[in-house]
C-alpha cells in the first residue's frame, strides 16, 4: 500500500487508496492487449542508457517489444504541449483585454478632461495648484476603474464557479490571484488616468477661458 497519486491528468481526483501488485497477478495480463511501464532515474547519459535496457530486455525475453523510450522532460512536454498552448493563447488574450480596456479608460478621461477645459483653466486662473488639478482628474478616473473592478470581481467570482475542473493547484477564488489580478488592473487604470491628468495641469488658462 502506498500514498494516494493522480493518474491521466493533474486534475483527475485522486483514488481513494493506491495499490501496487505483481504484474503477473494483473488481470490485463489475460487479455489480449497488455502492457507494462519501467521508469528509469539514472544520472547517466540518456542514449547509453537505452542501449543498456534494450539489452537488459532482449536477454530476458527477444520477443518482448519496447514500443516506446523517451525522457520524462520529453514526455511531459508532449502530454502537456495543448495545455500550454492553451495557457499561451488564454494570456494572450487577456494581454489584449487589458490593453483595451486601458485605451477605453485613457479615451474617457482624456474626453472628460477635453470637456472640462474650462473649469480647469477658472480653478487654475483662480490659484488652484498643478497637484490639485492632478488629483482632481485621477480621482474621477480612477472612480470609473474602482466600479469596473467590483463589477468585475462580482462577475469573476459567478464564472470561476464553471472552470473549478479546469484549475490544478489553485481555487478559484484564490487571494493572491484575485489580488494579483486587481493590482495589475489598479496599475493600468492609474497609467490611462496619469497621462490625460498631466495634460490638464499644462491647460492655459487665458486660452481655457476665451473657449
Amino acid at each position: 500500500m502506498v500514498g494516494n497519486t493522480r493518474h491521466d491528468r493533474p486534475e483527475t481526483p485522486q483514488t481513494p487508496f493506491q495499490a501496487y501488485y505483481p504484474y503477473a497477478q494483473d488481470l490485463w495480463v489475460q487479455r489480449p492487449i497488455n502492457f507494462g511501464t519501467i521508469i528509469l532515474k539514472t544520472e547517466m547519459d540518456p542514449p547509453s542508457v537505452i542501449m543498456d535496457f534494450r539489452k537488459a530486455v532482449a536477454a530476458i525475453d527477444p520477443d518482448i517489444p519496447i514500443l516506446r523510450i523517451s525522457t520524462f522532460d520529453d514526455f511531459i512536454q508532449t502530454n502537456f504541449a495543448f495545455r500550454e498552448l492553451t495557457t499561451a493563447i488564454v494570456s494572450i488574450f487577456a494581454g489584449v483585454a487589458v490593453l483595451l480596456a486601458t485605451v477605453g479608460l485613457y479615451a474617457v478621461i482624456s474626453y472628460s478632461v477635453a470637456q472640462r477645459t474650462r473649469e480647469i483653466g477658472i480653478r487654475t486662473a483662480l490659484g488652484a495648484p498643478s497637484t490639485s488639478i492632478l488629483v482632481i482628474v485621477i480621482r474621477s478616473g480612477l472612480a470609473i476603474a474602482c466600479g469596473g473592478l467590483v463589477v468585475g470581481a462580482l462577475i469573476a467570482s459567478i464564472v470561476s464557479r464553471f472552470i473549478t475542473s479546469l484549475l490544478y493547484g489553485v481555487s478559484p477564488s484564490d487571494p493572491l490571484t484575485l489580488g494579483a489580478g486587481t493590482i495589475v488592473l489598479g496599475m493600468a487604470a492609474f497609467l490611462a488616468c496619469l497621462i490625460p491628468a498631466l495634460r490638464a495641469t499644462r491647460i492655459n488658462p487665458i486660452a481655457a477661458l476665451r473657449e
